[in-house]
């Protein structure tokens, strides 16, 4: 029982050592590397979790004991991420870092962390591989900010086109009210005349007139919806009746 215990403290000391080197290497800095990437795992060649710090458990919303020996792709990996991952793995058991990879994980609970992270195979006494150290920082709420800041940009380009439309709408009405106006008042004219001299010759326009009066209403009334849309929209909520609501509409 003694040997063993000096040989597990031995390999818990070495795993610590190659811990701290294989994040060095990964790029990830600061006074403590546990602190620094919060999650840490160590997993077999054929990615079962072997061990994991106080960080994954927070990261996974369980303990050791319930996932000890699962495949930590299968159990933790978001079912898009799961192909991808497979790949980098195979990567970091045929020797190669891992630098950087972000993908989603599933907690105990079905939430979704965004997690990214730095791995570094390690080798035995004869230089073969027999695990893979991962350490991982969860940047989901970096994400979720990311995405929030992208949401209201897009918002912003939105309400940017909005505008500019809406300038090119009162452009265009004003190009174009002023030849109706005078267009409406010509057929106006046409028909108060031909209404006046009441001759059989001159009912052949009357016709003609009111149509084309009729196409410059529904102009104008396009016009009015271009200047609506135009104008700047500020909305008043007030408390309504329901009733009397439905009544004015139906």
């Amino acid at each position: 029982n003694l040997r063993k215990s000096k040989a597990a403290a031995i390999r818990n000391r070495a795993q610590r050592s190659s811990l701290r080197t294989a994040l060095k290497k990964a790029g990830t800095a600061g006074s403590s590397a546990e602190d620094k990437t919060r999650a840490i795992q160590l997993l077999d060649r054929a990615a079962r979790i072997v061990r994991f710090n106080r960080g994954m458990s927070g990261a996974t919303g369980g303990g050791l004991a319930g996932v000890h020996n699962e495949n930590w792709v299968e159990r933790f990996v978001a079912p898009l991420d799961e192909e991808r991952v497979r790949e980098i793995f195979a990567r970091a058991v045929s020797g190669r870092s891992v630098r950087g990879n972000v993908n989603a994980i599933l907690t105990k609970t079905g939430e979704q962390r965004i997690i990214r992270w730095y791995a570094e195979p390690l080798r035995d006494s004869d230089g073969r591989i027999e695990s893979i150290l991962c350490g991982g920082e969860d940047i989901t709420e970096q994400v979720r900010a990311s995405e929030e800041v992208q949401r209201l940009a897009r918002i912003a380009r939105e309400r940017e086109r909005l505008a500019d439309l809406g300038a090119i709408a009162a452009r265009l009405v004003h190009d174009l009210g002023n030849p109706i106006s005078g267009l409406s008042m010509q057929a106006q004219l046409l028909i108060r005349r031909v209404r006046k001299q009441r001759r059989p010759a001159s009912d052949a326009l009357l016709q003609p007139a009111e149509r084309i009066l009729h196409a410059v209403d529904r102009l104008n009334t396009l016009i009015r919806g271009f200047m609506d849309f135009a104008r700047e929209q500020r909305l008043e909520i007030e408390d309504v009746d329901v009733a009397d609501l439905a009544r004015s509409v139906l």
